[in-house]
Parts: C-alpha cells; structure tokens; sequence
C-alpha cells in the first residue's frame, strides 16, 4: 500500500462499518467515531480487540447488537424491523386484518404483521447511517 493511501486509510479512523439483519427487533440508532447510540443507550466500542469477536447469545430477544468484530477495522451487526405490511385489528373478540396503510377500525388491540423475506444489509460506514433508510432488502419468493 503506497504512502497516499496508508494517510487516507489513517483519515479514516473510528469509522464504525456496520450492517443490519432482519428482525422483528425494531431500535433508534446513532453513532459518533466507535460509540453506538442504541434506543437512547450509549455502548462505547472503542476498546473493543483486535481479532475479537463477540457473538450475541442465541435465543436471547432483546439482543440488538448481533456481532461485533474487529479486524483491522470495527464491524458491528445490528438488528433493523421490516415495515409493517398488515395490521390485525380486534374488537370484542373479532378480528379484521387489513394492509398497514388502510384507516383503522375501531379496536381494543392491534397485532402488527412484517411480512416477506428479507436478507441482511451491505456494509456501509456508521457516519453514513441515515435513520429513515431500509438498509434490509427485501427478497422474492421465486429462487
């Protein structure tokens, strides 16, 4: 690697990559250098080791931090909801579902429905983040 490019890979220090899964999972994101904002939680994930790898522990639904590893570089998996594509609405033990975007009934519960098949999100710079994009992708059923 020449000169030019180790000063610009130095430039980029304390920039986080990051990626999203799909999960039912839904939480408010921020990140300033190796801090993570996660739902108003603030995990600082500088001191993380090189070579270390943490795995979140299986069947444990409130995990939002799904890997964190660091190579050269921190890369952390976290978790991102698909949209609601249907909403069940139940009223005096009868239930209506209908699309996300129709009016709703009257109701005493509502049951949200994230529908479809959804792969994980490319690696993208934490600075990059934008809270309103779908990082997930959505896949069809046809192979």
């Amino acid at each position: 690697m020449d000169l030019r490019s180790q000063l610009e890979r130095g430039n980029k220090k304390n920039i986080m990559k990051i990626k999203f899964l799909a999960t039912a999972k839904e939480a408010e994101y921020e990140f300033t250098g190796e801090t993570v904002t996660i739902n108003g939680e603030e995990l600082d994930v500088s001191e993380f080791p090189k070579n270390g790898n943490f795995e979140g522990v299986e069947g444990d639904e409130n995990r939002i931090i799904r890997n964190v590893e660091r190579t050269n570089d921190l890369y952390v998996t976290l978790c991102q909801s698909p949209p609601v594509s249907k909403v069940t609405y139940i009223k005096d033990g009868k239930s209506t579902t209908l699309s996300a975007d129709a009016e709703a009934p009257e109701h005493d519960k509502k049951i949200e429905h994230r529908g479809g098949n959804w792969a994980e999100s490319e690696w993208i710079d934490s600075n990059d983040y934008d809270p309103n994009e779908l990082y997930i992708k959505e896949v069809s059923d046809e192979g």
